[in-house]
């Protein structure tokens, strides 16, 4: 499991630094020299003097970060299909719950390490057993390297799984334009399956705003160069 400690900290912002950073609490601008707001199953976040010396604010995901699963398959002509959710971010549509595609995934649990966090987010999201997934190569992703801290030393930061499925799982929706998984309720999920939509991986990657997405496939691609795979 990903050591807890973070040897990275940031420090009140000196009496009389000008930082042009307002913090608002209840609505009332309030001064500040150092913040913390912390949540134990999501992580902290935190406004004070950066390490290189300027104000800033910076979050730390619990164990420093979460698992992501890229769910695939490969047609018989070679074709590999990203498996990605439909699901409503309002953060990502300006505050409309409309339906984005992203990566199965989420945080690490305070009680998990990666890959424990991974097979329960399969389940939890689109009821699929993922624990046979694999680590694709590669240090873990951090998501925003300006704000978001992840030491890549400790293994911490966002841990990308691939789990590629049979083409017999999947039938085509001609009328949606793609490919879904034929029979539902795997597992008991919160989410389910039909959520889950497969399409070609350049499709994908022009229709999905979200980064882990992106990376994961493109480390996906990397580890099937050489094989029969129209990348």
């Amino acid at each position: 499991m990903t050591d807890s400690t973070c040897s990275f900290e940031m420090k009140p912002v000196p009496e009389g630094t000008a930082h042009g950073w307002a913090l608002k609490v209840d609505g009332k601008c309030t001064a500040w020299h150092h913040v913390e707001l912390a949540h134990p199953s999501y992580g902290t976040l935190t406004a004070g003097q950066r390490p290189e010396g300027y104000p800033s604010w910076v979050f730390r995901e619990v164990h420093g970060g979460g698992a992501v699963t890229l769910v695939s398959a490969i047609t018989d002509d070679g074709e590999l299909l990203i498996g990605l959710v439909q699901e409503k971010r309002a953060n990502m549509t300006g505050g409309e719950l409309q339906l984005v595609l992203c990566i199965v995934g989420g945080f690490v649990d305070p009680d998990e390490d990666h890959d424990q966090a991974q097979a329960r987010e399969g389940s939890e999201e689109v009821g699929l057993d993922t624990v046979k997934a694999q680590a694709l190569p590669g240090l873990p992703i951090n998501p925003n390297r300006a704000f978001f801290v992840a030491d890549i030393n400790k293994g911490e930061g966002v841990v990308p799984y691939a789990l590629q499925l049979p083409m017999e799982m999947l039938e085509f929706d001609a009328q949606a334009g793609h490919w879904e998984i034929k029979e539902k309720g795997l597992l008991p999920s919160v989410k389910k399956e039909a959520d889950l939509v497969f399409l070609p991986w350049y499709e994908a990657v022009t229709k999905t705003a979200d980064a882990f997405a992106l990376a994961a496939i493109a480390r996906l691609l990397a580890t099937l160069r050489g094989q029969h795979v129209a990348c």
